[in-house]
């Protein structure tokens, strides 16, 4: 017959190791990685972008957001949204040396759109180098037509002068 010190051991190590057998690991994650790497493949360059963007402006982690657009990229060059957002990112976060790659490939996929040749200004203010941010910006003028933002624009190019 067992003592009870016999009994509570016996038990405890029981607890213990159904204990552990439970409880998370750090590799536990590991199933629901490779799961969501099978999901996102199914979804379309549009959906991979509104989940990038509400993981990265809802607080989630950041860095799966921007995979999620850098897949879309890597998928479709000529993406526009991915591009736009990759650019925006990396201006928000001083990344400015990726930043300017994308602005380009997107001034001469829409050469027509004014936001996009005004952040190439950004970024091109950034890293000091006055002669092509000036030439972004005027280019930028010539096809946007809100007036306030146009002043401020011109007073930027003045500054760089």
């Amino acid at each position: 017959m067992m003592s009870w010190k016999q009994v509570i051991v016996i038990v405890s190590a029981l607890a213990t190791v159904v204990l552990l057998y439970i409880l998370p690991t750090p590799n536990s994650n590991f199933r629901n990685i490779e799961i969501k790497k099978e999901e996102s493949k199914s979804l379309t360059s549009e959906e991979k972008i509104a989940k990038a963007l509400e993981i990265i402006q809802g607080g989630g982690a950041p860095m799966e957001g921007i995979k999620l657009l850098k897949d879309v990229e890597v998928s479709d060059p000529t993406n526009q949204t991915a591009l736009f957002y990759l650019g925006d990112f990396s201006l928000k976060t001083g990344q400015i040396a990726k930043a300017i790659p994308r602005f380009l490939k997107l001034v001469e996929l829409a050469p027509n759109e004014p936001q996009y040749w005004y952040l190439l200004g950004q970024a091109y203010e950034l890293q000091k180098k006055s002669k092509k941010a000036v030439n972004a910006y005027k280019t930028f003028i010539n096809f946007d037509t809100d007036s306030i933002i146009v002043e401020d624009v011109k007073k930027r190019i003045e500054n760089l002068k």
